[in-house]
């Protein structure tokens, strides 16, 4: 396969990072604060997939570093690859600066250099669209212990809605046409599935889609409160087979990598 789109997504990236390097605070922005309960729901599993063992985890698609800061200690090891070298150098910087435990290389995801069986949990926030996931699953299994985890955040792209706005982020240079098209889909899980023994999977967003733009105007005094009654009746919504395809969001736990 021609592998140009993986020059775009590198290219994409290292404009993306910037001449500076992302805030390290906790400023959440409106259109993440509306899907806040999947990052929270995601970074609690990984917390309790970590247990207070000594155990190895890669930050799949790192970008910058920052996700898993709080999470490193002398018991967590933790990597991190990326194929954006001026993500990585920030990386570098802030692991420096902040005498972390965690190691961070350029890397490409599809054809990494870890030996087998390295990594006790591979933690993906959202790169698999900007992959082609038939290379990256097989490496994945490759390279995680035959009782490791696979835990991913990642976008769904059944709704008509969030893929419209996809590609008009594609015409304003905001995502590249191969991470608008290759969006995980059900069929793309069911692939990932296959290669795993056991798996997990959580649907989050819906109606609360549509708050972004509302919230915008509110007192933020009352965004929690609304916030949390449209999470409500998407929890309700979803628990519905007939509109889980529609999620924006889904945290997926995979178990024991067939090897």
């Amino acid at each position: 396969m021609n592998d140009n789109y993986k020059n775009a997504e590198k290219e994409h990236y290292d404009l993306a990072a910037g001449s500076k390097r992302k805030a390290d605070d906790n400023t959440i922005p409106i259109n993440d604060k509306v899907l806040i309960s999947s990052q929270y729901f995601f970074l609690k599993r990984l917390e309790n997939l970590i247990n207070n063992r000594t155990v190895k985890v890669l930050d799949y698609g790192c970008g910058q570093g920052l996700k898993l800061i709080d999470l490193a200690k002398p018991s967590v090891q933790i990597f991190g690859i990326d194929i954006s070298p001026k993500s990585i150098s920030f990386a570098n910087q802030i692991k420096t600066e902040k005498n972390l435990n965690m190691h961070f290389e350029v890397m490409d995801c599809e054809k990494t250099t870890f030996p087998d069986n390295f990594f006790d949990i591979i933690a993906d926030f959202g790169t698999f669209s900007s992959l082609n996931i038939n290379c990256a699953i097989p490496e994945v299994v490759r390279i995680l212990k035959p009782d490791g985890y696979l835990i991913s955040i990642e976008t769904l792209g059944h709704n008509p809605f969030p893929n419209f706005k996809r590609y008009v982020n594609v015409l304003f240079g905001q995502r590249t046409k191969w991470a608008a098209a290759h969006i995980m889909k059900l069929n793309d899980w069911e692939l990932a599935k296959s290669f795993f023994y056991n798996s997990e999977m959580e649907y989050f967003g819906l109606t609360v889609l549509f708050l972004a733009p509302f919230l915008r105007i509110l007192p933020s005094a009352w965004h929690e409160r609304i916030i949390s009654g449209f999470e409500k009746i998407d929890r309700w919504l979803l628990s519905k087979n007939i509109f889980q395809k529609y999620a924006f969001k889904t945290v997926v736990i995979l178990a024991k990598p067939k090897k």
